[in-house]
């Protein structure tokens, strides 16, 4: 499912459903996703959190250019994602 507002999708299945999977079925679609996921998660070119998590950030109406100061960043999902919106 597609979130427009915080430019996030859902998968839909947590992450010991997608285990299961893969020790299941293997060559299925959705075990070979929660590979690539591993994969560009370790890689940083992916992040993962709740969908419920993005919503702080995208009340804030972030924009290039913002300066941002995050007083509660732990573990820093919320904080990676202001990154992107504000740039460098």
């Amino acid at each position: 499912r597609m979130f427009p507002f915080s430019k996030t999708t859902s998968l839909g299945c947590d992450a010991k459903t997608l285990r299961q999977e893969q020790q299941e079925n293997p060559k299925s679609a959705l075990s070979r996703l929660g590979l690539w996921l591993a994969k560009c998660s370790a890689e940083g070119s992916v992040s993962r959190q709740e969908v419920v998590s993005t919503v702080p950030v995208a009340m804030l109406g972030i924009e290039r250019g913002h300066v941002v100061l995050d007083l509660c960043a732990a573990p820093g999902s919320k904080t990676l994602q202001a990154l992107e919106l504000a740039g460098d």
